[in-house]
């Protein structure tokens, strides 16, 4: 039964993002071909109703597109299954608590690179933005808190994506939106995007990286001997 089931999971995700992905496409299309805003194809044309309608349509279809397309790259790579993995342990050791006369000894030690003490890398708080596999890796070799991180790395991202879809000033419905505006504004809502299903995995317990992070990881790789990969 658990077969069909996830498979029934993985179909209804899939469906899902496509639909997501058509909803925000006729927006996207009328922006990225840069048509004037009375020419986006649309339906019923509510971008005409003013500049708060206007970037109502405009906000929701990058979002929508965004969420779809995200949701279909994850699935493709196996990313909708992602809960059935085993959580890492993702914060450092705590504190021995004092002993008491007459109590058994403690534990053995922690793994090495998992002391509490241990310096933090400057660089640190930068590793949330990396892939989910190399932020597992150094939470388990070094006891990097993925999950702070990644939720750091989650509000910058949001912030930046605000700053870059909400500050445009809408046309007249005549006019295009310039070219160097729509590019602002597609990069601001996937951020923003982005930050919502990165969001989703935190809610459940696990570290996701951003695309920009996993294409800077992926072009240093070759610069690193092939062994950065896991961090």
């Amino acid at each position: 039964m658990s077969a069909p089931a996830g498979g029934r999971g993985r179909g209804s995700r899939i469906a899902a993002s496509l639909a997501a992905l058509a909803a925000g496409a006729p927006g996207c299309l009328g922006l990225a071909l840069g048509r004037p805003v009375a020419d986006w194809p649309v339906p019923f044309h509510p971008q005409l109703g003013g500049e708060i309608a206007l970037k109502t349509v405009v906000y929701f279809s990058g979002l929508l597109a965004s969420l779809g397309a995200i949701g279909l790259a994850w699935n493709a790579r196996g990313g909708g299954e992602a809960a059935t993995l085993p959580a890492p342990p993702l914060s450092r050791d705590a504190a021995p608590a004092p002993r008491a006369a007459g109590d058994p000894p403690p534990p053995a030690a922690s793994p090495p690179g998992a002391d509490a003490d241990r310096p933090v890398s400057f660089a640190e708080p930068l590793y949330g933005f990396l892939p989910r596999s190399v932020q597992e890796h150094r939470a388990r070799a070094t006891g990097y808190q993925a999950l702070l991180y990644t939720k750091l790395s989650i509000l910058l991202s949001t912030a930046v994506g605000v700053l870059l879809a909400g500050s445009w000033e809408a046309p007249a419905s005549s006019e295009a939106i310039p070219a160097d505006t729509a590019l602002r504004i597609g990069m601001g809502l996937y951020l923003i995007a982005e930050s919502l299903a990165r969001y989703r995995r935190f809610a459940r317990g696990e570290p996701s990286g951003t695309l920009a992070g996993t294409l800077v990881h992926g072009a240093l790789w070759p610069l690193r001997g092939g062994s950065g990969g896991r961090g």
